[in-house]
């Protein structure tokens, strides 16, 4: 069930256009590994916390220690959840091609624009069949 509500957390399309913009600012490793933890560490928490892990951070690595012990993972059902997990988290496992060059310019890929945009809805269709 936590594997489920932390899918359902990180597929929501809007999160993933904002989490691929954080990704795309920062230059470095470090930098996106840090950005990310910013951005999906809460959520993470307000949900980990239902499953009995403690809040914040803590809580956080401690259902991720639990999650990759070898018994956990070895379950067939728990692996898909945790790659797709894991590739919500990390876009660029996700789109290992870039986005298509209409979408970057039409400003849809850096999140501009609100409202009927042709070209964003086509992005979030794209990102929440991933």
């Amino acid at each position: 069930a936590m594997l489920e509500e932390l899918i359902a957390a990180f597929s929501v399309p809007q999160f993933q256009v904002t989490l691929r913009n954080v990704l795309v600012r920062e230059n470095t490793d470090e930098g996106r590994t840090r950005a990310r933890q910013e951005l999906c560490e809460p959520r993470q928490s307000l949900i980990v916390q239902r499953f009995g892990f403690p809040a914040g951070s803590d809580g956080v690595r401690e259902s991720v220690r639990a999650l990759s012990q070898e018994r956990i993972k070895s379950d067939p059902h728990v692996s898909t959840k945790i790659d797709k997990l894991s590739r919500l988290m990390n876009p660029k496992k996700a789109l290992p091609q870039p986005l298509p060059p209409g979408l970057v310019r039409a400003g849809v890929a850096d999140g501009q624009g609100y409202g009927h945009n042709p070209m964003r809805d086509e992005l979030l269709k794209h990102l929440s069949a991933h």
